[in-house]
């Protein structure tokens, strides 16, 4: 029964989860684009912005992280590689489990 036990561990660790966001984070050196801007005019940059960078069916979307919430996109964004790493230890175990059920159904036939 130990595997069983294994596999809800991982699963309780998949819910946990929850607040979890695809993507990756990119730093952008940004500038305000005003005309009279002695920084922009010089080849300054005023900071770096934050941005969200999801790609979905063959697009990217870049979405805004202002400076308040950088470090929480980042915790959520380590969440969804976490779930993606624990997902893929789950299908491992139920295709082992599958093969198991597929060679004891094999054995009964014969």
């Amino acid at each position: 029964m130990r595997k069983k036990s294994e596999k809800e561990e991982l699963i309780k660790k998949i819910v946990s989860c929850k607040d979890m966001l695809r993507g990756g984070i990119v730093r952008l050196k940004a500038r305000c684009g005003k005309k009279g801007c002695r920084k922009c005019s010089s080849g300054e940059y005023h900071g770096i912005s934050h941005y969200l960078s999801i790609k979905e069916g063959g697009k990217t979307e870049m979405v805004y992280i202002p400076k308040s919430m950088v470090k929480e996109v980042e915790e959520r964004t380590r969440l969804f590689k976490a779930y993606w790493e624990l997902g893929k230890e789950v299908a491992c175990m139920n295709l082992k489990e599958f093969k198991e059920k597929k060679a004891k159904m094999k054995g009964e036939k014969e």
